[in-house]
């Protein structure tokens, strides 16, 4: 339950921080089409949590997250402009890619562990 709920604040965090960056003034239309493909990517996961089995759904927490992480990474240079084009204040834009990148990082971690421990119940020998 912890890698899903990490995996839907960093998948909050994504579509929030992403949406900042899209809609502000001076975006191009890259914003936009990235935009749009995290879009596409959260609702397929929060699809497979909704409707998916207990381990589906940690899975699905880890990759929301690994999706955040790699989105937040992406977006880092936030910390080192003094200029932040977002629609949002340079402060809670990097708030935003801050806990898209933590939350993500926490989610994918624990979506790892729920992954070996499935893969470790999948390899067990079961006695004749």
């Amino acid at each position: 339950m912890a890698a899903v709920a990490f995996g839907l604040v960093a998948a909050a965090g994504l579509i929030a921080s992403g949406a900042g960056f899209a809609f502000d003034t001076y975006a191009s239309n890259g914003k936009w089409i990235e935009l749009g493909n995290e879009l596409v990517f959260v609702l397929v996961g929060v699809a497979v949590i909704a409707r998916g089995s207990p381990a589906a759904r940690g899975i699905a927490g880890g990759a929301l997250g690994l999706l955040g992480l790699f989105a937040g990474l992406q977006r880092t240079p936030v910390f080192v402009h003094g200029v932040v084009l977002s629609t949002f204040s340079p402060d809670l834009a990097r708030a935003l890619v801050a806990l898209t990148v933590w939350s993500g990082l926490a989610a994918t971690l624990l979506g790892l562990v729920v992954y070996e421990d499935l893969v470790g119940r999948e390899q067990e020998p079961t006695e004749p």
